[in-house]
């Protein structure tokens, strides 16, 4: 979700409407009729589907066109859902080139962008257009305090992450009374999570026993090994963006060094599995939806198997989360009985509580932040187990 930011490409276009997505003409699909429905409503999605996230675009996409059916079907019967998905492959100035065209096509909503390192660059236009939008990325480094048009489909990462990680090692039998701490310069929101687990260490009377920095840009890292192997750590926690962190992991195992490696939810991705390799086995990170939980939603469940049979791969936490993101917009329209965009804010910021594949009873909580709980997990294997539970 944190990849280092690529050259300026330029856009792929990818549309999941029917009859033409970009048309000139779509303004006027956001009209509602006198009474309770909801003729039509249009959404613009902005995600990574090229680059070095493509796999959590392509992951997000699928949840949006699944999210579209559901909403058409269960929460919006008779209403058009025109959803208008564009390829910003991770990069500032695509999802701003993104964002602006959503804005002059005059859609209702914005799903995105996917990740916190690009969305402070688009979401200042949602809010200057006053159009609300949805990103589907931590809020931790600041992105709702941007205005009351910015929401956000994961919860403080900071807040929820931390108590969740070590309560799952404490179930594990994972210790962590010598940590080492390796956070990247670039990623502000790995930053805030890292100073929050260390405050969450302090109160239990554990201090690092090293704590360390790197770049996005490195790809060796001798130099902070060899301060870790100094250390003598019997856990590291890691937060940083990707490539560099799973190189890092990598060159940690390959070094021979075996303590715990802890990361948050960067280390839950493809991206990650990918720049690690075989080094990722026995890595604790987060997610914000175990799709293993046989007490999850019924709607879950169902996005589960409807996910499989159709694409032939399991879900992650990135599709869940934007069918979420697709369906709040959607229970809004229902809720306000309008597609105007200010309509819609208002709705989101007092949603009802509405079931998704995330959690029983989500809304827009805290500063705007739909309510989602983290679950720690280990690679064992190609797959991820939920952290302390049962094999």
């Amino acid at each position: 979700m944190r990849a280092r930011l690529l050259g300026v490409a330029a856009a792929i276009t990818v549309c999941a409407v029917a009859s033409g997505c970009g048309d000139d003409s779509s303004g006027d699909q956001n009209s509602a009729t006198s009474g309770s429905a909801v003729e039509s409503v249009s959404v613009g999605v902005s995600i990574p589907l090229s680059g070095q996230v493509e796999a959590l675009g392509v992951d997000a996409k699928r949840g949006i066109e699944l999210a579209k059916e559901t909403a058409e079907r269960d929460v919006l019967p008779g209403t058009k859902l025109t959803v208008d998905i564009r390829d910003d492959a991770f990069e500032k100035q695509q999802t701003v080139v993104n964002f602006q065209r959503f804005l002059q096509e005059k859609h209702s909503a914005i799903v995105g962008p996917l990740g916190s390192l690009i969305a402070n660059a688009a979401l200042p236009l949602s809010q200057q257009g006053k159009i609300p939008a949805i990103t589907m990325s931590a809020p931790d480094n600041g992105l709702t305090k941007i205005g009351d048009q910015v929401f956000a489909s994961l919860p403080f990462m900071a807040e929820s992450g931390p108590p969740a990680l070590l309560g799952g090692l404490d179930k594990a039998g994972i210790a962590y009374q010598r940590p080492v701490f390796l956070t990247s310069q670039n990623y502000e929101s790995g930053a805030i999570f890292i100073a929050a687990l260390k405050k969450l260490l302090a109160e239990k009377g554990i201090q690092p026993a090293h704590s360390s920095t790197y770049t996005e840009e490195d790809k060796d890292f001798s130099a902070q090994i060899a301060l870790v192997k100094n250390a003598n750590p019997d856990a590291i926690f890691v937060s940083g963006g990707l490539p560099a962190t799973g190189l890092l992991v990598k060159q940690l195992k390959a070094a021979g060094i075996d303590a715990a490696i802890i990361g948050d939810v960067g280390e839950s991705t493809p991206p990650f599995v990918s720049s690690a390799g075989n080094a990722k086995e026995g890595v604790v990170a987060l997610v914000y939806w175990d799709p293993t939980n046989p007490d999850g939603t019924a709607i879950g469940r169902k996005f589960v198997e409807d996910y499989r049979a159709r694409y032939n791969a399991e879900p992650s936490q990135y599709s869940a989360i934007a069918f979420d993101s697709l369906l709040a917009v959607a229970h809004a329209v229902k809720q306000a009985k309008s597609s105007d965009p200010a309509a819609i804010s208002k709705a989101l910021t007092n949603l009802a509580p509405f079931e998704g594949v995330t959690g029983p009873e989500l809304t827009f909580g805290k500063e705007r932040t739909l309510t989602a709980t983290a679950v720690p997990v280990v690679w064992k294997g190609d797959k991820l187990a939920v952290l302390g539970g049962a094999e």
